[in-house]
């Protein structure tokens, strides 16, 4: 072979040294240029690729090894590259030796190559360092694949046996491998364990990434067994909180401390997820193109059919152009909602840590419970917002290019599409000033809301027990109605803001067409997908514009919360730290002239002077608000106003601190004593020994891992104290601020903590801890080494023990008085069920699926609802469909020249302003007529079924529960279904449309339907099923970061105090991770269905034009079938995304629906006996060998002691009596007042009064005829006035449907409040606030005004009670905690108001017995001993008590 054989023998074309991009003269006409591909499809490619790789390289380099072995697997990858390289070496020298090659030819190799060794160190590199396969050198390999394919065409075609030809062929083959070999995933060889655990999207080449394979394991789990939360994968460590919390709360702080951004939110979220924001940007670059790909491709097909001697080269080419363009679609579709999913997850990360992080170091002052509707629905509003984000600058620039591209097509009429767009835009951002406004206010109606639940849901028994249930389920079903009257403001306007976003679309076609010259099929239908890509992003825009607004404001809110004043230092407060200012060196705290108080220049407490030292304790004592908790708090500083206090040795002292009302997490008894210190088992046995808990733990079944419920309401008031001292001793602390942690207790078990603890041998003595303690009593003085008196928010006396002088005005300032109430001989818990460990509600709910949750909805909206809701649906999507068709007409006749242009042009547009009002008429029916009704009525149906809940329900479910469905649940059946039923019906009905007409247009394509729609009902038949469970997931695992989020506010000072802010922060970064898990991966998995259904209408429009093209199909019906395709794509896309806010909001639905199914009310299955109105005037008790269990009646307990509250309780009380019920904790006596007043049901026995059995009389009706004072007083949260605090309507009526808006029957009952608040004292007190209209704030009251508000109550109720002169008034531990004072006053309101009434009062703490008829003794269940006073006190059980009382 001579030298000229190996020369490349290329038939000279015309241009082929020219960019071109087609060939002339050559190759059929149908190639590219040789100067084309080279430059474009290899120079450029490569140049790309070393950039990109050279970056990645020095990014690699810093990172270490993570995968080991693998050793065949990388000398394979080395091989092909070799071989790669050596065969790129051949070419170049190979071309360089052609006479005839191109210029780039000998750059575009030589490029190749150097290409191939950047690849050989960044493969190696990434092999090692990388968990995943490469996504730069996939791509490089993927995309040079197909431009080498194309080289390699044309060199067959030119020079079929040149060299050249069949050395570039077989790299392309030796290319094909070293892909396969660069996407294998290393997951087998990963070296780190806890890498290993990660989710295969960590491990995903970037195929699987881009279609979503590695969703396809979880996708079929879910379908073969219901998920749970351990069946889905990890959260890529790249969106958990623990890695973008800190880093963004420090980005936070610094731009709020520089104070140069005007919002430092938006910079410091733009600054931490930058990278993450900007990589959906070249995704949805390369959509736009793919996008504005169709129009050309329309163009090319019509042109096609109407040429008669078409060459077949140029129908094949035209099927490759629409494989090339639906599946580019498609892929970057995937790729751009991928990113898209991505940041949406980092930012809420970002949004709830940062939310919470504020919330755990706010003011104590501040209100805290906006945070929970900040966490919920104000994020999930801003999520929204950046969800389309990106659509909002790129929809300006393609319909600048759409713009630029129809005047190209149709001339100077392209303005009118641009004017109806413009038009359209000035009148929907007029419309979004307006909708900014009544979207805060609808927010701010939320949180009134959700705050007044959250404030109730927990204190339900309570209010029941004072039979307030009706009107608190009035308040809150008004709260409902207001938020629906302000959201139906704020529908108005988006309504009218859906109509003119779908005003371009529908308008532009006619008013463009009315102004066309020449109209022809090829020209209309081109025009026609021209104006689409215009008005398109217009109506995104339009649409977009509201939910950014209603973003942004939401977005403002928490702006505001986040820059609100923040606590002090979550330690005790300082000053200047001068050591001369204490007594000695050695000094932790020192109080000189210290004053404390909530206001400027209000101070509650003044004139302290107090040195704390190491092991000294200081006994605070004083009456009903002298200032004593206000001090504790001062000294922990959580109180905005405080002087003289000074913190004198190094920052980080060891504090505890016990709330005079314990903060307990609803854990258990064993979490609550270690709160987040190691278990060390002696020392844990020591504490528990040391607070007489070791016979408490050693009655229940589970010990101290028995779970002690939201806000410890398993447990006795005495049990939750001994379980914060508990805690307080376990932590070590240097510092020890409790108060009260002694009230509740009886002697005796006040004497053994006091030894055990406080004494010389004490616990807090060998720990060398100070310790400040509050009493209401001196009677624990001698334990200590200095008191200080308080009375009348000044100082008595304050110094040594030793020195206090006894002084009658000391004496007189305090009496001296133990209390009774627990005892360790005896104590026990009562048998009450235990409390779920899991806030997450029972799932048995969510098995009913699918169209059941429909029916509940519209049965809610009203049945007859559906009918002219899938009316109007159908109208606007025949409609929407049709004017296409029409269009179809008008061209066919506007080419035959026939003139009727007048005439198409009236029926077209009449078509359209149809469509357009119809589309008014559907929303405004669905918003205003169809969403208010079934959200009032679902709201109250929620609230009727979890007021006449019975108290199981209550003890059984965290209060979180119930607080989300209102909260949670119930803003997503508000916000989510009435648009994402509406949206996703009319849209659905559309696509069925487009599809119709597609099979229409070519019929041989009816042909695929069938396979097509088998293949797609397997599709979403096993996405449903996963997609489901995952919805669900999503609500149950919010739950947790609820109740996070609740127990914070709650606990917020005990917190602070014990420095638990960081270990606390971390808690919720986990519970947040745990979160995120199923909200990321639904909508992830939404983008699978996304995918697959991108894919078929790829496969239908690659289908159509093959047919369309090989069988010569009607130009104008292929027109229609062609726009429609454009647009099928797209709204399959949007379909997907409306049903996944639809599927997650009937995932609340679902919840909801099980909530009301499987919750079964008190009186459901008795018989009712509706008494006189004048019942009980006679309050005649009789209880007859009853017995009674917390236990459902379905529960097997192993023995009856172990289950049974009371048994064989007997006892006869004649009207009028006062009388007082007495016992160790756990031995029945609260047991008998919840048999009283309907509580709890008897198993056994009867009870009547007056003759009727209680069982038999509605327990509403009871609780209105019967007064009752619970333990712990409740009042609505902050807001409301002392008027709506204390009215009361004596009502029998069942809450419910058909009683909520029964009118008031109470009048005004001004007077009336006003001389119940002066005959409890308290009038004076509110008088200069602004009297019955003041704001009522429970934090600014003292435990004992609490007490006598409550009192308050119980005088208004007997004040409106009618008919009835006499009746029962129960009293429920109403004195414990109270000084001698506020106990004598509270005693003789009872006795002068509640004379002709039957009085039954239990108590632990046994004061004066003046008045008390009959005295109850009980123990574990029984009734040890009744009769008078007198009778018993020197003698039994009642003489031993009364005895160790001290008195």
């Amino acid at each position: 072979m001579d030298n000229s054989s190996i020369h490349i023998q290329l038939s000279v074309c015309q241009n082929d040294g020219s960019i071109g991009p087609a060939v002339i003269g050559c190759r059929d006409d149908f190639d590219f240029t040789k100067t084309f591909e080279q430059s474009f499809l290899s120079i450029a490619p490569s140049s790309l690729f070393i950039l990109a790789a050279l970056a990645r390289v020095t990014d690699l380099t810093r990172r270490p090894a993570l995968v080991t072995g693998a050793r065949q697997l990388q000398v394979l990858k080395l091989a092909a590259i070799t071989a790669l390289a050596a065969l790129q070496v051949a070419l170049i020298i190979l071309i360089g030796q052609s006479p005839n090659h191109q210029q780039t030819g000998v750059p575009a190799a030589s490029l190749g190559l150097c290409a191939l060794v950047v690849f050989l160190v960044l493969s190696t590199l990434e092999h090692s360092r990388s968990l995943r396969p490469s996504p730069i050198l996939n791509a490089y390999l993927f995309f040079s694949l197909l431009f080498d394919a194309a080289q390699a065409r044309t060199d067959w075609l030119s020079a079929p046996n040149s060299p050249v030809t069949k050395i570039f062929t077989a790299s392309l083959g030796i290319k094909a491998a070293l892909l396969l070999l660069e996407a294998h995933e290393k997951t087998r060889w990963i070296s780190s364990a806890e890498e290993k655990i990660q989710s295969p999207e960590a491990f995903s080449n970037i195929f699987n990434q881009g279609f979503f394979y590695w969703l396809n394991d979880l996708l079929f789990r879910g379908y073969r067994k219901p998920l749970s939360i351990d069946d889905l994968y990890t959260l890529d460590e790249k969106l958990g909180a623990s890695q973008t919390r800190d880093e963004f709360w420090n980005k936070l702080e610094h731009e709020q401390s520089d104070n140069k951004s005007g919002n430092p939110l938006l910079s410091a979220l733009v600054t931490s997820l930058g990278r993450t924001l900007l990589a959906p940007i070249i995704p949805r670059i390369a959509l736009g193109c793919f996008a504005f790909s169709q129009p050309f491709l329309i163009h090319s097909v019509l042109d096609y059919l109407q040429t008669s001697n078409s060459n077949p080269n140029h129908g094949y080419g035209l099927i490759g152009a629409a494989a090339l363009v639906y599946t580019g679609l498609t892929v970057s579709t995937s790729f751009y909602w991928y990113f898209q999913e991505r940041a949406i997850a980092r930012l809420r990360s970002c949004l709830v840590t940062a939310i919470y992080r504020k919330t755990i170091t706010n003011k104590a002052t501040n209100d805290g419970s906006s945070a929970i509707t900040l966490m919920n629905s104000d994020v999930v509003r801003v999520q929204g917002g950046l969800h389309d984000l990106h659509e909002c600058w790129i929809s300006v620039i393609e319909t600048a290019i759409a713009a630029w591209l129809l005047q190209r097509q149709i001339g100077v009429a392209f303005v009118a599409p641009l004017a109806v767009v413009l038009i359209c835009a000035g009148l929907a951002f007029a419309m979004s000033h307006l909708s900014a406004k009544r979207q805060g206010e609808w927010m701010t109606r939320i949180q009134d809301r959700v705050e007044l639940a959250s404030a109730v849901v927990p204190r339900l028994p309570a209010i029941k027990m004072s039979g307030f249930a009706q009107k608190v389920g009035r308040l809150m079903q008004g709260e409902r109605l207001k938020e629906i009257a302000s959201a139906k403001r704020f529908r108005v306007l988006t309504t009218v803001s859906s109509v003119i976003a779908f005003t371009p679309i529908l308008l532009s076609p006619v008013v463009t067409f009315t102004f066309a010259e020449g109209l022809n099929i090829s020209k209309a239908f081109t025009s026609l997908a021209f104006i689409h890509l215009l008005c398109q992003p217009m109506i995104q825009i339009l649409q977009i514009v509201p939910q950014l607004l209603a973003a942004w404001t939401c977005f403002g809110r928490i702006q505001s919360y986040l820059s609100s004043g923040s606590s002090t230092e979550a330690q005790i407060n300082s000053e200047d730290t001068v050591d001369e200012r204490a007594d000695k060196p050695s000094d932790l705290l020192v109080v000189r002239g210290g004053k404390c108080g909530w206001k400027k220049d209000a101070w509650i407490l003044e004139g302290v002077d107090l040195n704390v030292r190491p092991g000294m304790l200081t006994l605070i004592v004083g009456g009903v608000a002298s200032g004593k908790s206000t001090f504790c708090k001062a000294l922990i500083g959580e109180v905005p106003k405080s002087m003289g206090i000074h913190r004198l040795q190094e920052k980080h002292v060891r504090v505890a601190y016990c709330d005079q009302d314990p903060f307990l997490l609803n854990s258990t008894i064993r979490q609550n004593v270690l709160g987040f210190s190691h278990f060390n088992a002696p020392w844990y046995e020591m504490v528990i020994e040391a607070c007489q808990l070791k016979r408490d733990l050693g009655q229940l079944r589970d010990g101290d891992q028995t779970v002690v419920g939201s806000r410890g309401i398993s447990l006795s008031g005495g049990q939750r104290k001994r379980i914060a001292l508990a805690r307080a001793i376990y932590s070590r602390p240097q510092i020890a601020i409790l108060d009260d942690v002694l009230g509740g207790l009886d002697s005796r078990t006040q004497n053994l903590v006091l030894r055990d603890v406080f004494g010389p041998e004490g616990i807090f003595r060998q720990l060398n801890t100070a310790v400040i303690i509050t009493s209401q009593s001196l009677h624990h003085h001698q334990s200590m080494d200095s008191v200080v008196i308080l009375r009348d928010k000044r100082v008595l006396y304050q110094g040594k023990v030793d020195d206090m002088p006894n002084s009658d005005s000391i004496l007189s300032a305090l009496q001296v008085q133990p209390s009774s109430g627990d005892d360790p001989s005896t104590a026990e818990f009562t048998a009450k069920p235990p409390v779920s460990e899991s806030p997450v509600a029972p799932l048995a709910e969510h098995k009913r699926e699918g169209l059941g949750n429909m029916k509940y909805y519209f049965a809610a909206t009203g049945a007859t609802s559906i009918l002219p809701f899938a009316i109007f649906g159908l109208i606007v999507a025949f409609l929407w469909n049709f004017g296409a068709v029409w269009l179809e007409r008008w061209a066919s006749s506007s080419q035959r020249g026939e003139g009727k242009g007048p005439f198409f042009v009236g029926v077209y547009f009449a078509l359209q302003i149809v469509c357009l009002v119809t589309l008014g008429v559907y929303f405004i029916y669905e918003g205003l007529f169809m969403a208010p009704r079934g959200s009032a009525q679902i709201h109250l149906q929620t609230i009727t079924t979890l007021i006449r809940a019975p108290l199981r329900y209550y003890t059984t479910v965290d209060s979180a529960v119930p607080v989300g469905y209102l909260a949670q649940d119930m803003t997503i059946v508000d916000n989510e279904v009435p648009g994402g039923l509406a949206n996703v019906v009319v849209t659905g009905l559309v696509v069925v449309g487009q599809v119709v007409v597609i099979g229409a247009a070519s019929p041989w394509i009816l042909v695929g339907y069938p396979v097509i729609l088998v293949v797609l009902l397997g599709v979403v038949k096993v996405f449903l099923r996963t997609s489901t469970r995952l919805r669900v997931l999503i609500l149950e695992t919010k739950e947790p970061l609820f109740k996070h989020f609740q127990e914070t506010l709650d606990g917020l000072l005990t917190i602070r105090a014990f420095g638990w802010v960081d270990a606390n922060i971390e808690l919720n970064a986990k519970i947040l991770d745990e979160s995120q898990r199923p909200s990321y991966f639904l909508p992830v998995l939404q983008q699978w269905l996304n995918t697959a259904l991108n894919t078929t209408v790829a496969v239908i429009a690659v289908a159509f034009v093959a047919l369309a093209t090989q069988l010569k199909t009607s130009a104008g019906f292929s027109g229609v079938a062609l726009v429609s395709l454009m647009s099928l794509g797209e709204m399959t896309g949007h379909l997907i995304r409306l049903y996944a806010v639809l599927q997650t909001s009937t995932g609340a639905l679902s919840r909801l629906r099980g909530f009301d199914s499987t919750t079964h009310g008190e009186d459901e299955g008795r018989e009712r006996v509706v008494p006189e109105e004048s019942w009980p005037q006679g309050a005649e008790i009789n209880v007859e060998s009853v017995s009674a269990s917390y236990q459902a009646e379905d529960e097997s307990t192993p023995t009856e002691e172990a289950s049974s509250a009371l048994r064989d309780v007997s006892l006869h009380i004649e009207s009028g009596k006062k009388v007082l019920i007495c016992g160790r904790t756990g031995s029945g006596k609260s047991s008998l007042l919840s048999l009283l007043h309907g509580t709890l049901t008897p198993s056994s026995g009867a009870i009547s009064i007056d003759g009727i059995h209680i069982n038999s009389v509605p327990r509403p009706t009871l609780r209105n005829r019967i007064i009752a004072l619970p333990q712990t007083p409740f009042f609505l949260p902050q807001g409301r006035t002392v008027r709506e605090n204390l009215e009361y309507q004596d009502e029998d009526a069942e809450f419910g449907p058909s009683t909520v808006d029964l009118p008031s029957n109470s009048g005004s009952q001004n007077e009336t409040l006003k001389t119940a608040l002066e005959s409890v004292g308290m009038w004076t007190h509110f008088e200069t606030q602004g009297g019955l209209d003041a704001e009522l704030r429970e934090d600014g009251l003292s435990h004992g005004q609490k007490q006598l508000l409550s009192l308050a109550r119980a005088v208004v109720r007997v004040r409106t009670a009618g008919k009835r002169r006499g009746g029962i008034v129960l009293l429920d531990e109403f004195n414990t905690g109270l000084d001698e004072e506020v106990e004598g006053k509270m005693l003789r309101v009872v006795m002068s108001e509640f004379k002709d009434f039957t009085v039954i009062c239990v108590a632990h703490k046994l004061g004066t017995l003046d008045g008390v008829d009959m005295v109850v003794v009980m123990g574990e269940g029984k009734v040890l001993e009744t009769g008078r006073p007198e009778e018993l006190m020197g003698r039994g059980h009642f003489g031993r008590l009364w005895a160790g009382s001290g008195r």
